[in-house]
């Protein structure tokens, strides 16, 4: 990487450009690691401080010490992986500084931060707004590009915030069509009128919830209900099969519309299409204004790649490749934003203007990346699994048991490092396809074959492994 990208060898750099480009890169690639609701729910709340190349320290800030422990307890190893990759370090060291903690520079940036998260005062509590969650600056109703296709759900968000004939909104569609940018579009309306709301993702509310009952302050959570004005929360969906939760949720909608109170409830489909979702909250949900998300056109889209590339500071796409990009958008939306984020991420790492070949060198290699994820996952992940399980002389089926038998434990930890490495698969999807492994013990699978491949002295199972590598694509195709 080029040195013209930081200040001196000794300074920070703390450029506000430099940071957003590289969070905004570095929240992408680790939502492919951990899925969307973990970066929602746990890294939002996350900012990106200073970078050092000199000491290679990268500092973040975090709301409390309890994410801080959270997020290095479970989520340290991608992180610095990541953060590596991106700013082309082998290695580096990850500093976590507490909000309150964080230095005297940056309080002013800070306090304006947290009026946009509606962390305010006690004493002005009763006229901004509450929320857990970072909003995106850029994701408000300026920012949402508007045609057929979605004219009717804005200006229904639109009118939230004011005097409406209904209460409840349900806004359903499919991954990457726009729900979060609607819910934070609303938010920022919120915030300018002075209106006390919350805003939070579902894994958040189920976390939320969890953590009252054990605490025994259930009473404290639904007072903080009581309080508000309208409740905006994104990717209902998470609540399925969480009894307890739905029926605390439930209790609460209902509190909130028989008080008049204005409701935002985002999903991926229509409450009637909702799995492990109890018949009340899906009668509750039908009782609201259903509106749908749906893909825009090839006009709209274009619209969208132009005012997405003129906010991080790209102002001379050409037709042509603004066509190309268009041609590359399949079934969301949010695949312009990795586009435009790789594009700005050359410009601002190489700090040179590119040409036309570079442009299309680099969007057809995001392209051939969308290929490849667009490709049967499961069918990928099921020859690694059958490959990796003849090779260690097992069935593929003794690999799904909850063995700690050793050639077991080893097979399965090889698969789900080859399948880590070899295929666009999540830790979230490659541990849901081991029925019922979470992302943590999928990362720690993948860390202890990747310390065995990276210890001095090689251990017995190195040959036995890179002879697997070698031959992983022979069998199995698809396999990248």
């Amino acid at each position: 990487m080029s040195s013209s990208l930081y200040k001196t060898d000794t300074e920070e750099n703390d450029s506000i450009s430099f940071l957003l480009t590289f969070w905004q890169q570095f929240l992408a690639l680790t939502e492919q690691d951990l899925g969307k609701r973990t970066i929602e729910s746990w890294f939002r709340s996350l900012k990106c401080h200073s970078w050092s190349r000199r000491e290679r320290r990268l500092t973040i800030i975090t709301p409390n010490s309890f994410v801080q422990k959270w997020i290095e307890k479970n989520y340290l190893f991608v992180m610095q992986k990541n953060a590596a990759r991106i700013l082309n370090e082998t290695t580096l060291t990850l500093i976590f500084v507490i909000e309150e903690k964080a230095s005297q520079k940056k309080i002013n940036s800070e306090k304006n931060a947290d009026k946009q998260r509606g962390i305010i005062p006690a004493k002005q509590k009763k006229l901004l707004a509450v929320t857990p969650s970072i909003l995106e600056n850029d994701y408000t109703f300026d920012h949402f590009v508007v045609d057929e296709a979605n004219r009717c759900v804005i200006e229904a968000a639109k009118k939230i915030p004011s005097e409406t004939k209904y209460h409840l909104l349900v806004i359903h569609g499919a991954s990457g069509m726009g729900k979060t940018h609607v819910s934070n579009a609303i938010c920022h309306e919120l915030i300018q009128k002075k209106i006390h709301f919350l805003y939070q993702t579902a894994d958040k509310f189920v976390y939320d919830y969890v953590k009252a009952v054990r605490a025994g302050k259930i009473d404290l959570l639904e007072n903080t209900f009581n309080e508000i004005e309208a409740f905006i929360i994104d990717d209902i969906q998470a609540i399925a099969a969480k009894v307890q939760t739905q029926e605390f949720f439930l209790k609460i909608l209902t509190s909130l519309l028989q008080k008049k109170r204005k409701v935002v409830i985002t999903l991926d489909k229509t409450p009637q299409f909702l799995k492990g979702i109890t018949d009340r909250i899906r009668s509750k949900l039908d009782g609201g204004l259903i509106l749908s998300l749906q893909m825009p056109n090839k006009e709209t889209l274009r619209s969208i790649i132009i005012k997405k590339a003129n906010f991080y500071g790209i102002h001379d796409l050409s037709d042509e490749i603004i066509d190309f990009i268009s041609s590359c958008v399949n079934n969301s939306v949010r695949e312009i934003d990795g586009f435009i984020i790789k594009l700005a991420a050359h410009y601002e790492f190489n700090k040179k203007n590119m040409d036309i070949k570079e442009i299309r060198s680099l969007i057809q290699q995001r392209k051939e990346d969308l290929f490849k994820q667009n490709m049967d996952q499961d069918e990928q992940l099921k020859k690694i699994l059958l490959f990796v399980a003849e090779r260690c002389a097992l069935k593929g089926q003794d690999l799904f048991e909850k063995s700690r038998k050793r050639n077991i434990l080893f097979a399965r930890q090889l698969s789900m490092y080859i399948m880590r490495k070899y295929t666009n698969a999540s830790l979230t999807e490659i541990g849901e396809f081991f029925r019922g492994f979470n992302h943590s013990t999928v990362l720690h699978s993948i860390k202890k074959i990747d310390d065995k491949m990276k210890k001095i002295d090689k251990c017995d199972k190195f040959e036995f492994i890179k002879d697997i590598e070698k031959n992983i694509k022979k069998c199995c195709v698809n396999v990248a």
